[in-house]
């Protein structure tokens, strides 16, 4: 989500945007009968499935060309490892903490860093850090309370976090990570608590948004200060179960802070390109 976000703003800001799904292979330059069987494929889905890449309504952008990489900047997210598609311009977006996910951290000298937040800091000799580029999409036409009366049950959300629910009994309640926002937006509505193994997901957010008790199940020997180091970051969100009351003594705060850091978006995108503009001028 937050690297389509971010593709939408640079379109948005004039710039010329392509993606690149994580699935199309790359051979190393030349177009060859994988890069070729991916766009067959493409076409077959395109024209009888409806589950090929989608952009964002509206978006004025397209998939990316094996030949249109040359002169590009590519932008990576913590995950990829190396160059894969021998870029010679590289960002790198921390969206999470670097290694967290795959327990490899494989960047190169020249690229420019960027984190979401700032306990995704990290810093590599001979990269340079551009900072914090934090992109909010709160969907408030989407994600409301519409329930103030009775609820009951509850939901999980394991995403990032899959590993850490292993062996747990989920059977009580639903798991949310595979839904469409809409239907996600009817299960916060309904229940009491939401439950989430992921420690940074906006879907948190979003079921305080909706009226739910969100709880983020801590992690072993990390206090809620080195989980999440800026505090309000914190509102509305409980960092176990013995922090129910400062998330809904601080809701309100929540609701206000996360419309004003996404009317901010469009400032970050500036900042973002005007260090890209000047690191690979």
């Amino acid at each position: 989500m937050a690297l389509h976000q971010l593709a939408v703003l640079l379109a948005e800001a004039g710039r010329e945007v392509r993606l690149w799904p994580l699935e199309k292979p790359w051979d190393g330059g030349r177009l060859v009968w994988r890069p070729l069987l991916w766009h067959i494929r493409d076409l077959v889905r395109r024209v009888f499935c409806s589950d090929g890449f989608q952009v964002a309504p509206g978006a004025r952008m397209r998939l990316a060309r094996h030949r249109e990489i040359k002169d590009a900047i590519v932008v990576y997210p913590e995950v990829i490892e190396g160059n894969p598609l021998q870029a010679s311009r590289v960002v790198r977006w921390f969206l999470h903490k670097p290694g967290f996910h795959t327990g490899k951290i494989g960047f190169g000298a020249g690229e420019l860093h960027f984190y979401y937040q700032k306990a995704f800091d990290f810093r590599f000799e001979g990269a340079r850090n551009g900072g914090e580029l934090s992109l909010i999409k709160i969907f408030s036409d989407i994600y409301r309370n519409e329930n103030t009366g009775k609820r009951d049950g509850r939901c999980y959300i394991l995403k990032k976090g899959a590993d850490r629910a292993a062996g747990v009994d989920l059977s009580d309640g639903v798991v949310i990570d595979k839904l469409k926002h809409s239907d996600i937006a009817k299960i916060f509505n309904q229940v009491e608590y939401c439950i989430s193994y992921d420690p940074h997901t906006y879907y948190s957010v979003y079921a305080a948004m909706c009226g739910c008790k969100s709880i983020i199940v801590p992690m072993e020997g990390i206090s809620k200060e080195q989980w999440q180091p800026v505090e309000e970051l914190r509102y509305g969100l409980a960092y176990g179960e013995d922090q129910l009351e400062h998330a809904n003594q601080t809701l309100p705060k929540m609701l206000t802070l996360w419309s004003v850091r996404e009317a901010a978006n469009k400032d970050a995108v500036a900042n973002f390109l005007s260090q890209c503009d000047a690191h690979f001028d």
